[in-house]
């Protein structure tokens, strides 16, 4: 009777301990639960913070989790900026350099673009996005090998006015690389296996569509060909190179490219892709090639039989780009990698470039607001 009795005065006392503490327990179970929550949320997406160091040491950034929208396009990157998605993550499967066609957009909530070592280049004089007053923009590099880039050949990059830019990571190029010249492509970049060639024009034109002043019309042009990186390259992802810088005149079939012109070269696995928004670009023109091989190049017109095996390539050409830059006179006007009228431009790390050559460009352009750089 004992033992029975013990067990008894047991279950009376967790009984009476449940009921006077159960609001407590009752507490406790649910912080597990959001504890639980947290700590599997922390998995799968990154928030920025910074750990200063000594001057002249190095700076380790740590991340921690929020959410994370990956994206593969143009289409994907600014669907996501328009659904208020606060960190969005370049695919390591998206097109390298992932060409931006589309008109600039203009932020209107809180994100972090994490790079992820890819490129995005600016196809226009327009920048990639514009950051407004209320609104910050944090950009980041999780990948090992750091390699992210924010491109523009012919204008800036970044527009803040009255936002707030942060830079955890990156680099900032605004102007032509000096390594898309057409000089220096046609002459140096080459070798027996082409592993270091970049960019090339075919010997022979071809006909493609050209338009320019919304007439289209068919032309022999030239027909760029791009080389991928080296297969023993240690970048995480696979970047085509196919943009020229014309800094000399030339001349194949019925094209006649004057100096100071800049070349996009943008392909499309969807081969019935409509063009992006070609409106700012000088003129464009449009032709396939052979997906298996990207040696059999089809004239302006799709072959009628598989027309699934072709890639479109167009063309943008955009002409005085330097000539264009050093043609703005007022300090607000001048190209850069980041512009700033007003706003905050935090620079935690990352690197800036201005490749246009004259003094009324910049790295960054500051007429306004707030600029620390640690």
């Amino acid at each position: 009777m004992k033992k029975t009795t013990d067990k008894a005065v047991k279950r009376g006392k967790t009984a009476d301990f449940l009921k006077k503490n159960g609001t407590l327990i009752w507490l406790l179970a649910v912080l597990t639960v959001i504890l639980c929550a947290l700590l599997t949320a922390s998995s799968i997406a990154r928030y920025v913070s910074e750990t200063n160091a000594p001057w002249g040491e190095e700076t380790d950034i740590n991340y921690t989790v929020n959410s994370v929208f990956e994206v593969k396009t143009q289409e994907d990157l600014f669907s996501a900026i328009n659904q208020g998605y606060s960190y969005v993550q370049l695919s390591k499967d998206i097109e390298n350099p992932l060409i931006i066609t589309k008109k600039a957009e203009t932020l209107g909530s809180d994100l972090i673009l994490d790079l992820n070592g890819a490129e995005i280049q600016r196809n226009g004089h327009e920048p990639i996005l514009n950051v407004k007053e209320g609104v910050r923009l944090t950009v980041v590099d999780t990948s090992s090998q750091k390699s992210g880039v924010l491109y523009n050949p012919v204008g800036s990059v970044f527009f803040v006015n009255g936002g707030a830019l942060t830079v955890v990571a990156g680099a900032f190029e605004s102007g032509p690389r000096y390594s898309e010249y057409y000089s220096y492509n046609s002459k140096l970049l080459t070798d027996a296996n082409n592993t270091i060639k970049k960019t090339d024009v075919l010997d022979v034109p071809q006909q493609v569509q050209f338009v320019e002043g919304g007439n289209v019309t068919i032309k022999s042009a030239p027909i760029f060909m791009n080389y991928p990186l080296p297969e023993n390259s240690d970048e995480e992802h696979e970047h085509e190179h196919g943009n020229i810088y014309f800094d000399i005149p030339f001349t194949q079939g019925d094209l006649n490219i004057s100096a100071d012109t800049y070349c996009y070269y943008k392909a499309e696995n969807d081969y019935s892709a409509i063009d992006g928004d070609p409106a700012t670009s000088d003129w464009h023109y449009i032709y396939y090639i052979k997906e298996s091989n990207h040696q059999y190049y089809a004239p302006s017109l799709l072959p009628s039989d598989n027309p699934e095996d072709f890639v479109k390539i167009t063309i943008y050409g955009y002409e005085n780009v330097i000539g264009e830059a050093q043609s703005h006179t007022e300090y607000e006007d001048y190209y850069a990698a980041i512009k700033m009228w007003d706003g905050t431009l935090d620079v935690q790390n990352g690197s800036f470039f201005s490749y246009f050559g004259v003094n009324t460009t910049a790295c960054v352009n500051a007429s306004g607001g707030q600029l620390t750089i640690k």
